[in-house]
């Protein structure tokens, strides 16, 4: 993808429009709105856009996309345990990066588009539960590997991964909401840290 200094008029338009979505809502930002941020005619929209529709659109299908370039492989995985032979830790550092992520990257502001369109649009609440599935899938995984390495003691991974998951997401949310209106959210970290903490306390 084209960088700050030589993006496309393309990609202007839809940086934008994902940062005018996370801001103001979907229906709260008009193409006349995106024209000015970009400093175009709204008419030059339709060059790369036939609408706004399609511009969500676009964003639901690259999220989608860096969701699957970004599922981790068991080698980066195997990597990262070996930096972190505590269970607990390996997962504090892994939420707590996922945290920051969401609130500074453009990944970051799809995903905020997306949970605001959830109750309207379809496709959104789908991508919401495809990436709830796609977490809990990833983290099952995980907790298999550190089963066989005795970092975690034999259980079900799954149940184990949905308990651990389903907690940090529910928090995730309350993060991400406490971001957007300058609400502090070291509670939420911390509360994340503290779930972490429990469940390896008792799987040991």
């Amino acid at each position: 993808m084209e960088r700050s200094g030589t993006l496309s008029t393309k990609e202007k338009i839809f940086q934008t429009s994902v940062s005018l979505f996370a801001r103001n809502g979907y229906p709260g930002a008009s193409l006349q709105d995106i024209a000015d941020e970009v400093g175009i005619k709204k008419s030059s929209i339709y060059n790369h856009y036939k609408s706004k529709e399609e511009i969500l659109k676009e964003i639901y299908l690259r999220f989608m996309e860096i969701l699957i370039d970004s599922t981790p492989s068991k080698d980066l995985i195997r990597d990262s345990l070996n930096r972190n032979p505590s269970a607990a830790d390996f997962w504090k550092e892994r939420i707590k990066t996922y945290f920051k992520n969401s609130i500074i990257s453009e990944t970051g502001r799809m995903w905020a588009v997306i949970l605001m369109e959830q109750f309207r649009d379809e496709k959104a609440g789908a991508l919401i539960i495809e990436e709830n599935r796609r977490q809990v899938e990833n983290a099952a995984m995980i907790l298999k590997m550190m089963i066989k390495r005795g970092l975690v003691k034999k259980a079900d991974p799954v149940l184990l991964a949905t308990g651990l998951m389903y907690a940090v997401r529910a928090l995730h949310y309350e993060f991400i909401i406490r971001h957007t209106f300058g609400i502090d959210t070291a509670p939420c970290l911390q509360m994340a840290m503290d779930h972490i903490d429990s469940i390896f306390s008792k799987h040991k």
